[in-house]
């Protein structure tokens, strides 16, 4: 009977182990099916985050690169209106120089013969001063027929034809000579440059 108990513990014991090993194998394969499970779900998030930051990193990119074409076309402009600005107040400077010089009697006398009409001739104060004598000996025969030489203090640099009538005047002050010849010679300027 000792046998027996012997027999039918080792049995026991048999069945025992044979079942645990059983049931763990069940539990190991469980384990790596979840652990597949989750390695997979996890493989696939970071493929879902890494497409998503591409994504991101594509669009950052896209803005920065029209961000900088934006700013280059800014920096353009504003160097072109730079240069235009530069441009004109030199054109400016030169013309004004220029109706400062005596050159200036030249261009009245010229300016009358051209006008129609009963004018006068306004003409800057620093450059009546200067030239008072130059132009009422060039425009004697202009004065005595009536016509009227005056500095005026809307002229800044050059002169204005302007009809006794008020009805017109002709300006060939700085600004505007400067003002007519720019677009003529800011053009062969603007192929230079841009």
């Amino acid at each position: 009977m000792a046998q027996q108990i012997q027999d039918l513990v080792a049995s026991i014991r048999k069945d025992g182990v044979e079942a645990a090993k059983k049931e763990a194998a069940s539990i190991l394969q469980s384990a790596e099916e979840q652990a597949q499970t989750i390695i997979a779900q996890a493989q696939e998030k970071a493929s879902h985050i890494i497409s998503e930051a591409e994504k991101d990193i594509a669009q950052g990119n896209q803005r920065a690169e029209k961000a900088l074409a934006q700013a280059g076309r800014d920096l353009l402009l504003s160097l072109k209106a730079a240069i235009e600005e530069q441009f004109s107040r030199i054109l400016v400077e030169k013309a004004s120089k220029a109706l400062s010089s005596k050159d200036v009697i030249g261009l009245v006398k010229k300016a009358l013969d051209a006008s129609e009409g009963d004018v006068n001739i306004e003409v800057e104060p620093k450059a009546f001063e200067a030239l008072a004598d130059e132009l009422q000996t060039a425009l004697a025969a202009e004065l005595k027929g009536g016509l009227v030489l005056k500095p005026h203090d809307d002229v800044e640099s050059g002169f204005r034809l302007v009809a006794k009538d008020g009805s017109y005047f002709y300006d060939y002050k700085a600004s505007e000579l400067a003002g007519l010849l720019q677009p003529y010679l800011a053009r062969p300027l603007h192929e230079r440059i841009f």
